[in-house]
C-alpha cells in the first residue's frame, strides 16, 4: 500500500477534520482515507434502476396515486380517524 505526505494544510482544515474523524469514531488518517477513497470511487452504474423504473413506469402508467407524503402529514396531524384508504 502506498503512503503520501500532504504539506501546507491550513490549521482549520485540519480542526474539521479532526471533528470530522471524531464524529465518525475514526482517527483523523482513518477519515483523510475514507474521504480520498469516496472522492475517487467510481461512479455507480444506475443502468439496472433505470431498467426497473422504466418496466414500473410501463406496468402502472395511466393509474392514479395519493400524494403519501400529503397522507403521512395529515395522519401525523391527527386528521385521519382511519386509514387514508379509507378516506372518502
Amino acid at each position: 500500500m502506498g503512503s503520501m505526505t500532504i504539506r501546507d494544510i491550513p490549521d482549520d482544515v485540519i480542526r474539521r477534520l479532526e471533528e470530522r474523524a471524531t464524529s465518525a469514531g475514526h482517527s483523523r488518517e482513518a477519515e483523510v482515507r475514507t474521504i480520498l477513497a469516496d472522492s475517487v470511487a467510481p461512479a455507480p452504474d444506475w443502468s439496472a434502476f433505470e431498467g426497473a423504473v422504466a418496466l414500473l413506469r410501463d406496468r402502472f402508467a395511466g393509474r392514479l396515486f395519493n400524494n403519501s407524503a400529503e397522507d403521512l402529514a395529515a395522519a401525523r396531524a391527527g386528521r385521519y380517524d382511519s386509514p387514508p384508504s379509507e378516506q372518502p
